[in-house]
């Protein structure tokens, strides 16, 4: 009898093992802000403008910003990044700073009910390997995901802080997927 409630127990408890990792398991984290989405919106807009350090001519930091843009919209229909000129939610921007291990930042403010009120992203002209091959789009790809909510997480994705920048350069699986489940 004994033995019959040994076997019992322990296959129950590697029952409910199985059931709370494969239940609860999500490989993307949240910030705790979102942009807004009307209820009956299927998708938000936020608005952006180049920063002044961007606003005059191309190169290779502004063209990393508009092929993440692309990046996500392809990836995913819930946020729409859009262009303006002149009205905005936030500033794609650069900045120099060598000798850091910083390769961009994203500043953003919510209010009290967690929407995104503005945003401010910078990628940093400055990093020693910010040039290199899809660095600069990794880099850029992973300030939006911050913008839309997402923090870092620890597995291959755009919001692993440890990914090889020139080969993970666009939106992964994960990373859509916790967008997807925040709007």
């Amino acid at each position: 009898m004994k033995k019959k409630i040994s076997v019992l127990t322990l296959v129950l408890s590697l029952i409910a093992f199985v059931i709370g990792f494969t239940g609860s398991a999500t490989a993307y984290n949240y910030e705790g802000w979102k942009f807004f989405k009307c209820s009956t919106c299927s998708t938000t807009y936020p608005v952006y403008t180049w920063g002044d350090r961007l606003d005059d001519g191309e190169s290779l930091l502004k063209d990393a910003w508009r092929q993440a843009i692309t990046d996500w919209h392809g990836k995913q229909s819930k946020v729409r990044f859009t262009y303006s000129s002149s009205t905005t939610d936030g500033y794609l921007n650069s900045y120099y700073e060598s000798g850091t291990s910083t390769y961009g930042t994203m500043y953003v403010q919510w209010d009290w009910l967690n929407y995104v009120t503005y945003f401010n992203g910078e990628l940093n002209a400055g990093h020693s390997k910010i040039t290199d091959s899809n660095v600069a789009r990794s880099t850029a790809n992973h300030e939006l995901g911050h913008a839309m909510g997402l923090d870092h997480t620890t597995n291959n994705s755009i919001m692993d802080t440890g990914r090889t920048r020139s080969i993970t350069y666009v939106p992964q699986t994960d990373d859509v997927n916790g967008i997807n489940n925040l709007y």
